[in-house]
């Protein structure tokens, strides 16, 4: 049986300093703005904490390949620098292991 490839989804937790969080969420969707453009992008989102200081960005990637590919894109580096300049990370990759939806009627 051929390997099937699985979409690539990055989490990111961010805690931005209180003050900032405008200066984070306008370099957020810039960075969405560039992997939006890239081949592979399937869709994304942000969450906003109850907590003001706190936020969570997904993306979907289509493939591993293709999110790697984009993590080395000169653009998106560049902007993950940048967002990382103003809050502090805490990243990671993940493959759908399970998903939930509600029961058939």
């Amino acid at each position: 049986m051929p390997d099937i490839e699985e979409s690539s989804i990055l989490v990111d937790a961010w805690t931005v300093e209180d003050g900032n969080q405008q200066e984070f969420l306008d370099a957020l969707v810039g960075l969405f703005g560039r992997l939006r453009e890239l081949d592979g992008f399937l869709e994304g989102a942000i969450f906003k904490g109850v907590d003001a200081t706190r936020f969570v960005s997904w993306a979907r990637m289509r493939s591993p390949r293709e999110r790697d590919a984009a993590m080395i894109d000169s653009e998106v580096q560049a902007r993950v620098r940048s967002v990382g300049g103003i809050a502090h990370p805490s990243l990671g990759a993940y493959t759908v292991f399970r998903t939930f939806s509600p029961p058939e009627s």
